[in-house]
């Protein structure tokens, strides 16, 4: 399995357009806040939400929500295609996410409690306030 994970640090303070076409992934905001905009559907998150790329997609992105005490930070996971393809014919796609190649859900309890900067996990690790990580990709 194809599998990349970094951290992802932004200036802090809200930023300028930026453009790509993202590959698969999941991000998980740590601190801060997003927008980004496929096609017509935009999409705001924050801290405790997660965004799901599952295909190939152009995105217009943009940090909303950043300021030198709370700099925008995520951790980004890249997907591998196979792997997601046979996780959804293993466990069968759930309904709401049929068609929707970007989605924005809560992060899951047991992940935020190890991730986000008010766990316990980050403050005795001394991520992310203070210091965000290493870079990411």
């Amino acid at each position: 399995m194809r599998t990349r994970t970094g951290w992802r640090a932004r200036p802090s303070r809200p930023g300028a357009l930026q453009y790509a076409i993202n590959k698969p992934l999941v991000a998980m905001v740590l601190q801060g806040g997003k927008r980004v905009t496929m096609g017509e559907r935009t999409y705001d998150f924050g801290a405790g939400e997660s965004l799901l790329i599952t295909t190939d997609v152009p995105t217009v992105s943009q940090i909303t929500r950043a300021s030198a005490g709370e700099p925008y930070i995520s951790l980004v996971f890249d997907l591998d295609p196979a792997v997601i393809e046979g996780l959804v014919t293993d466990m069968g796609s759930p309904p709401s996410a049929a068609g929707e190649p970007v989605r924005i859900e809560p992060t899951e309890g047991e992940v935020a409690d190890v991730c986000l900067p008010s766990s316990p996990f980050a403050r005795s690790s001394g991520l992310p306030s203070g210091s965000p990580g290493p870079d990411g990709p």
